[in-house]
């Protein structure tokens, strides 16, 4: 299996690095105050070719592990057909279980087509978004396999899917468009209610990283979160999670993850400057980053917190070759992008050593 895992991973992080090598430009605005630059695009025929096979490979998993299976057996066996239908018949999410009424009443119930479809959703929101706004293509889909990231989207698929939306808005998120912003939030709040997380994170990232008012507030959060569990039950009684009690009883995450978004955060602070003058919006970046580690450390004590990682993992991932472009040379830079590669590779590969996702696309499990 890890075989398998890693040659998938290779395999599409190699197609995208050819992705790299026919670009095309684009003149873009970075947003008020901050002028123009150009910004080098992947080759877009080979970017739809590699989303058109995450989607397959997503889209016809097998449904043997967690929560896919459960998603098809309410899709197949008590979901009416027809949106409204389906809205009414569900007291929350009901925008994606009204969307799954309705491909239910367009596919005469194939579970085929209700994977296919939400994957392709989701899987095609994110990857056009990297296409668009990353600065590395390669790289942060790289980073996006490798944090597990792909693997959620066929497991968690009504927050995934949420999270997407919210993500389809990363230019509205980096230009301060609160406006734009928070209705894509409206909106995945009817998939996922979690979605509000975004509404505080966006606040707190709009501001300078690395000001002492801002490490005061980090802190307290992390004493918060960790010495305060009636904090933890009146986040998820806002956000209206009654249903998950049940992770209460779970393994909480392990400590590998977050000392590794640790690293990355020294690594941030110490560059800060380099950082900051190559890249002026970096700092917003930086700040997810910061709120995305305090709750992987949060997650080793409730796992819940591992799951509101979701919302902030594709913005990690966009950051990731920022850092690589401002803090290495030109010519270390290919040096630099190897090690963290191997390294992530390697922590995929531990992380998700015992996981088995059967694709009857490839006839493999990965």
């Amino acid at each position: 299996m890890i075989l398998y895992l890693a040659l998938f991973v290779i395999g599409v992080t190699a197609a995208a690095f050819l992705a790299m090598k026919a670009p095309t430009y684009k003149r873009v605005q970075l947003g008020d105050g901050y002028g123009y630059r150009v910004v080098k695009l992947p080759n877009a025929f080979l970017v739809i070719l590699i989303t058109v096979f995450l989607i397959a490979v997503a889209g016809h998993r097998g449904l043997s592990y967690q929560d896919t299976g459960s998603y098809v057996y309410q899709f197949r066996d008590f979901l009416p057909s027809g949106f409204m239908d389906a809205w009414n018949s569900v007291e929350e999410s009901r925008a994606f279980w009204g969307l799954a009424g309705l491909v239910r009443s367009w596919t005469d119930v194939n579970m085929s087509w209700f994977l296919i479809i939400f994957s392709a959703i989701t899987i095609g929101f994110i990857v056009f978004t990297f296409y668009r706004y990353s600065e590395r293509f390669e790289i942060t889909l790289f980073i996006f396999l490798t944090l597990g990231s792909y693997l959620v989207t066929m497991n968690a698929m009504r927050q995934c899917f949420a999270s997407a939306i919210v993500f389809f808005g990363y230019k509205f998120f980096m230009d301060k468009r609160w406006f734009w912003f928070f209705t894509l939030v409206a909106i995945a709040y009817f998939f996922h209610p979690t979605s509000v997380i975004m509404i505080p994170i966006y606040f707190y990232c709009h501001r300078p990283a690395w000001q002492p008012v801002m490490t005061i507030i980090t802190c307290l959060a992390v004493l918060a979160l960790v010495l305060f569990p009636s904090v933890t039950e009146a986040i998820f009684s806002i956000l209206g999670e009654t249903k998950y009690s049940q992770y209460g009883t779970m393994a909480n995450a392990n400590i590998f993850r977050p000392l590794i978004m640790a690293a990355l955060c020294g690594f941030a602070y110490i560059n800060r400057e380099k950082i900051r003058a190559a890249y002026p919006q970096s700092d917003i970046l930086v700040n997810v980053l910061i709120v995305h580690t305090v709750m992987l450390f949060a997650a080793t004590n409730s796992w819940i917190f591992a799951r509101l990682c979701i919302f902030t993992d594709l913005y990690v991932a966009m950051l990731v070759p920022i850092l690589i472009i401002s803090c290495f040379e030109k010519r270390d830079r290919a040096v630099g992008v190897i090690f963290l590669m191997l390294f992530f590779l390697a922590y995929h590969l531990y992380e998700y050593r015992g996981i088995n996702y059967y694709s009857v696309t490839l006839g493999i499990n990965i």
